[in-house]
């Protein structure tokens, strides 16, 4: 038996700096809708805008028409104030309110009828449903306070999104406003990619052969 010395080149990689993990891609179970009863507002409640007293306001729904619309709640009082079709409406009975026992996992982003289009809609949060319209959480400047209402975005792409909140039974529609937007932990970074490192490496083996 002969022993033969082979010259290997072992090439080693590893990254270096650090690695992002993938985004939050599913937040269904991040927050959940509470019944709101006798004006008394849940402890994980998620504040949404504020009053003319500088008190915060929520985020309420109710079913309206054949839609289940988002709109606003003010503590204290069993009611909730919303757009419907055609005009600003209240109700009392049936509502619901958004909570979340992780705040810090929202955030809101300031956008028009033409950019709100683009917000990837993994990051937004759902309203409500209304037949041929995708429903939204917003709010805006309107009745001298920081009112919610609901962002309307077409299915029909041609048509643009609108904000709409309703306040004293009146129909505010600015046209900047905010949206409610899931926040992702891990924001995109492109400094942070991860870099790849070759190493090489020689390495001498001694292999026996059987030589004939």
């Amino acid at each position: 038996m002969w022993f033969v010395k082979l010259e290997v080149l072992i090439i080693i990689c590893y990254c270096s700096g650090s690695v992002r993990p993938s985004p939050i891609q599913d937040h269904s179970d991040d927050f959940y809708w509470r019944d709101y009863n006798d004006g008394e507002v849940p402890k994980d409640a998620l504040p949404g805008g504020m009053d003319r007293d500088h008190k915060p306001t929520y985020i309420g729904q109710v079913v309206s028409q054949g839609a289940i619309i988002p709109g606003q709640i003010i503590g204290g009082a069993q009611k909730i104030y919303f757009q419907g079709d055609y005009s600003a409406r209240e109700a009392s009975e049936n509502i619901k309110i958004l909570c979340t026992k992780n705040p810090e996992n929202f955030e809101w982003a300031k956008t028009n009828g033409n950019d709100v289009r683009h917000f990837s809609r993994l990051r937004l949060i759902p309203g409500g449903y209304q037949y041929g319209d995708h429903l939204y959480i917003g709010r805006g400047i309107a009745g001298n306070m920081l009112s919610v209402g609901k962002i309307t975005i077409p299915s029909d792409s041609s048509r643009m999104a609108t904000f709409k909140a309703a306040v004293d039974s009146d129909t505010f529609s600015p046209t900047e406003f905010e949206v409610l937007n899931y926040r992702m932990r891990n924001p995109d970074d492109s400094n942070s990619s991860p870099k790849i490192t070759l190493l090489s490496t020689l390495v001498f083996l001694t292999i026996p052969i059987m030589l004939l």
